[in-house]
């Protein structure tokens, strides 16, 4: 054999082996949660543990509940990798932008249920608490990043920023107030776990909440069933407080 036909046979050999080192990698790379052309993670169908007996009693009761199969995004909207998620909104313009694109907000077990991932954390990347995984306990004029800057802040279905960042509109029940989840850049540990459960009426905005879009398997711009939620909240009882003094002194 001739040495141009052995140093030839040296390169092919070479280049192949890294071929095959690159496909190898390719299949070790590949994330495990199923992500549809249009980024929305799939959840699939079944039951869950919601809720928390050791948090705010807004969260009490720990209980199993079931939801059917469901899409969500993956970021916060615009659901767009790099992008600062809209804020500013309220609960009927954030919806409004979830029906615009055959979608919805989510149901507040829903939301849950993708933060707490396959394994029911406490938070979307474990059950300890850990500052530096998500955007959280950061200065309020810092305001929120970019999505998926925080690249450990993702549960173990795949969807990312649950935890700070920023807080979330769910579709809720309520007339009068509408439960926000999540957290946001400034909030402490315990504010930013997937149970966290905080209320405000629909015609409020900030610009520290935002909210992300679901999609009901084969039913695409219908509302799911509405999550569970508590009605007596802080801010209703307080309004109804108002109300029955003002009627005590005849304002």
């Amino acid at each position: 054999m001739n040495r141009a036909l052995k140093i030839t046979l040296i390169i092919l050999i070479i280049f192949t082996f890294a071929d095959c080192r690159g496909r190898k990698d390719d299949k070790v790379q590949k994330p495990k949660a199923e992500v549809g052309s249009a980024g929305m993670v799939k959840i699939p169908a079944g039951v869950f543990k919601m809720g928390s007996d050791s948090g705010t009693e807004l969260e009490a009761p720990e209980r199993l509940v079931t939801t059917e199969e469901y899409w969500i995004d993956k970021f916060e909207y615009p659901n767009i990798l790099g992008e600062i998620p809209l804020v500013n909104v309220t609960w009927y313009e954030a919806r409004e932008k979830c029906l615009e694109q055959g979608k919805d907000l989510p149901t507040e077990r829903q939301w849950e249920k993708a933060c707490r991932g396959p394994q029911g954390f406490v938070y979307p990347y474990g059950d300890e608490y850990d500052k530096r995984k998500c955007r959280s306990e950061v200065p309020w004029n810092e305001g929120p990043s970019v999505s998926g800057t925080y690249r450990d802040c993702v549960s173990g279905y795949g969807v990312y920023d649950m935890s700070g960042n920023v807080a979330e509109w769910t579709l809720g029940e309520s007339v009068e107030e509408r439960a926000v989840r999540g957290g946001y850049w400034q909030r402490i540990g315990f504010y930013t776990r997937c149970s966290h459960r905080i209320f405000f009426h629909p015609t409020y905005s900030a610009p520290n909440i935002g909210f992300r879009c679901v999609k009901s398997a084969g039913k695409a711009g219908k509302a799911p069933i509405p999550g569970f939620q508590k009605t007596t909240t802080y801010w209703a009882g307080l309004k109804r407080k108002i109300e029955e003094v003002c009627e005590q002194y005849g304002a």
